[in-house]
């Protein structure tokens, strides 16, 4: 991508929505979240906040703030590693989901069929 200052806008615009996007959703897990895949005591199905739109929202507010810095910096490879990224998160994601499924039964199947994992209405 060129170095123009429309696309250094654009990226670092896209990049704070990224963060938003993070910090929201970990604020709304409040003591569910964990860097760990694992279930806590008391543990609930969030599913206000980000979590309306997709059902992994930290994941999806860091690949977009690894957009908006591919957009910024402007190089392929920038792009490239928010692929490699992206799959990291959907294996990570995917663990995270069989626990889910294990512990909310009937709530979560029927979350994942009214929520997109990653990408609101589209994946």
């Amino acid at each position: 991508m060129p170095h123009t200052d429309w696309a250094l806008v654009l990226g670092v615009l896209v990049c704070v929505f990224g963060l938003f996007v993070t910090i929201w959703a970990r604020r709304m897990l409040v003591g569910n979240w964990s860097s760990d895949v694992t279930f806590k005591q008391g543990h609930e199905l969030v599913r206000s906040g980000p979590y309306r739109f997709v059902r992994h929202p930290i994941y999806t507010g860091l690949l977009v703030m690894g957009l908006g810095s591919a957009i910024v910096i402007g190089r392929l490879h920038c792009f490239l590693a928010i692929a490699v990224v992206g799959i990291g998160c959907w294996i990570k994601l995917k663990q995270e989901e069989r626990l889910l499924l294990r512990h909310f039964p009937d709530a979560y199947p029927a979350y994942q069929n009214q929520v997109k994992a990653l990408v609101p209405f589209v994946l």
